[in-house]
């Protein structure tokens, strides 16, 4: 395992701790996207730059779900590729015997 791999892990892990939370949130910040477009349909003041500026919002809000999605499973492949740790330096150092 890779030094940077641990960060992946590490990250991982405390989205997936938090991920019950922020999809609550998230599915309440979805629902008002809906709920609005629906009134708007109801009231009669629905306009194409509305429904198109909701439902970029709403997208946006699918899409954050995915990337959090994404780095816990990251995180999970990151830990579970090799259970040692590699601290292998880049660098080579040599003593120069003539100083």
């Amino acid at each position: 395992m890779k030094p940077e791999d641990l960060g992946a892990i590490r990250v991982g892990a405390e989205m997936q701790s938090m991920k019950p939370y922020m999809d609550f949130e998230i599915e309440g910040l979805k629902k008002a996207v809906i709920s609005f477009i629906l009134g708007a349909i109801n009231n009669g003041t629905l306009t194409p730059e509305i429904a198109f500026a909701k439902w970029t919002e709403f997208a946006s809000y699918v899409k954050l779900q995915q990337k959090i999605d994404q780095r816990i499973r990251i995180g999970q492949s990151a830990g579970q590729e090799k259970p040692e740790l590699d601290f292998i330096p880049k660098v080579s150092y040599t003593s120069n015997p003539t100083t």
